[in-house]
């Protein structure tokens, strides 16, 4: 009997296009190669062979040894455009498209797929006049030894797409994605015509190296290495590669150190964080920078990169002009009080909710140092040992009142106590001619950094209004967390309403 043929009405050329023009500037046969592993990776695979053959026609092969297709049902649904047995997030392949991207292109698809409950293959072509591509069931070939996997063989004639084709290109397609999944990081080992194809370990070549585990607010955790090499890193490798599922996202990151890295060929290394899978393109190849999700990693984790490479000594120091950082006090100063107002404060804004640790004079008899009765006051908790002890106790503050300060020459018995107080806001001003963004926040110096080589700050110096211009630059920079536009805006307006309060 002969297999019954299976087609769809989609236009799939349309649709293959518009999926495809998701990536930017990457050929197709690249892009194949990428779902390709992509899918394996998503079913579990650890052994990943791909086998290329043939000069006028190429045979490609991906064989994998993960958990296969399961039922007929997720059989032909992996025949059509998007297979909907893939959960949003529980993967980095484009919910099942795999080797579908690239069915407009090649003479055939040959689908092979075994698992504890069903085991199925299929052939498919796209013909040039048809508007779908047709497939039918067919007996085994045989590519599958193991007890489960899938084999996926692709049959290419047309001239130009064989040329895109070598164990070069696929090599280097492989590393710049997947480096970070392959053992010793991951769990995958990967061949190219029956060799393995070797990671890049920074560790390996490393001068120094440096642990991250980091705790994300929105749940889960950022871990990775960090590493300061004692050569460059090849090419595609420097900085930090940013891991999800397996899959490098987007172009290395520094974490916005800009041209402060002294050697950037030198850093290497990886974070692997699965929850930005939520935040990541359609086509997972960069991620939304504007969700609360990403700025928080961006924060957390780039706080701890950049204070590693500063206490290593490989971050430029910022130069600023000594008359622009007297401005810049006399900012902060402002905006610290703005951002004290209770109705400001219960905006809960992120970027100031850090705390730090500080020793504060307070009244003891058994104090062995001296000090002075001052003007002003803040009763706080915490200071006697832990939260809710000591409770009133007086230290010194801004309220109607008097309290203790140290002094060599007082009267008072005083003691030291840590207590947890906000830390306020930093700014500062430096020079960063080859950055188009007019500030953001530099975890390395705990500071907004306002870009004084921008055209617009240039623009408010002719005008004579620096001061509000990094007013206004501050408060874009802590509400760029705020996804929603009108919620951005009403926050905005309250901020520049407590300003003109406080300024007058």
């Amino acid at each position: 009997m002969t297999a019954r043929e299976h087609t769809s009405n989609v236009n799939w050329r349309k649709v293959i296009e518009n999926f495809r023009s998701g990536y930017q500037f990457i050929a197709p046969s690249e892009i194949l190669m990428i779902e390709l592993v992509a899918n394996s990776l998503d079913a579990g695979a650890e052994d990943i062979a791909i086998d290329l053959e043939g000069d006028e026609v190429v045979h490609l092969v991906v064989t994998d040894n993960g958990h296969g297709m399961r039922s007929r049902k997720e059989f032909e649904e992996y025949h059509d455009l998007g297979s909907l047995t893939k959960s949003r997030g529980g993967g980095i392949g484009w919910a099942g498209i795999g080797a579908k991207l690239y069915i407009d292109r090649c003479d055939s698809i040959y689908t092979e797929t075994r698992s504890a409950s069903f085991t199925g293959s299929s052939h498919w072509s796209f013909l040039k006049v048809e508007k779908a591509p047709k497939w039918r069931e067919v007996s085994p070939h045989g590519l599958l030894r193991g007890k489960r996997g899938t084999a996926i063989e692709i049959t290419i004639s047309d001239r130009k797409e064989v040329r895109r084709f070598s164990e070069e290109a696929i090599k280097e397609t492989i590393l710049g994605n997947y480096n970070y999944a392959m053992k010793p990081h991951g769990e995958a080992v990967l061949k190219l015509n029956g060799e393995r194809i070797a990671p890049f370990v920074p560790a390996q070549t490393a001068i120094k190296t440096e642990g991250v585990d980091v705790k994300l607010r929105e749940g889960g955790r950022a871990t990775g290495v960090l590493s300061i090499l004692r050569e460059d890193a090849p090419s595609g490798i420097a900085l930090v590669s940013i891991v999800v599922h397996g899959k490098t996202i987007g172009e290395q990151y520094d974490f916005r150190q800009f041209a402060r890295l002294k050697d950037p060929d030198h850093v290497a290394g990886y974070i692997r964080c699965d929850p930005l899978i939520h935040v990541t393109t359609t086509s997972k190849d960069a991620f939304n920078r504007r969700t609360s999700l990403w700025k928080d990693f961006d924060k957390r984790v780039g706080k701890v990169f950049s204070a590693w490479l500063d206490r290593e000594g490989e971050l430029e120091k910022i130069k600023s002009d000594l008359e622009l950082e007297k401005l810049a006090a006399e900012i902060q100063e402002d905006l610290n009080r703005v951002f004290s107002l209770p109705e400001i404060k219960q905006l809960s804004l992120d970027l100031f909710q850090d705390f730090r640790r500080r020793l504060t004079p307070i009244a003891v008899s058994t104090g062995i140092d001296k000090g002075s009765i001052v003007t002003g006051s803040q009763e706080t908790s915490g200071t006697l040992g832990g939260q809710g002890v000591g409770s009133g106790v007086a230290t010194e503050g801004d309220d109607p009142g008097t309290s203790i300060a140290k002094d060599e020459k007082g009267a008072e018995a005083v003691g030291q106590k840590e207590r947890r107080v906000r830390a306020g806001i930093r700014l500062t001003f430096a020079s960063f001619p080859e950055s188009l963004e007019r500030a953001w926040v530099d975890s390395a110096v705990q500071a907004i950094v306002v870009n004084n080589a921008h055209q617009a700050f240039k623009c408010a110096e002719d005008l004579d209004s620096i001061s509000f211009y990094a007013i206004d630059c501050c408060f874009s920079v802590v509400t760029d967390t705020i996804e929603d536009p009108a919620e951005r805006d009403r926050v905005l307006n309250k901020l520049f309403g407590a300003y003109s309060s406080i300024s007058g």
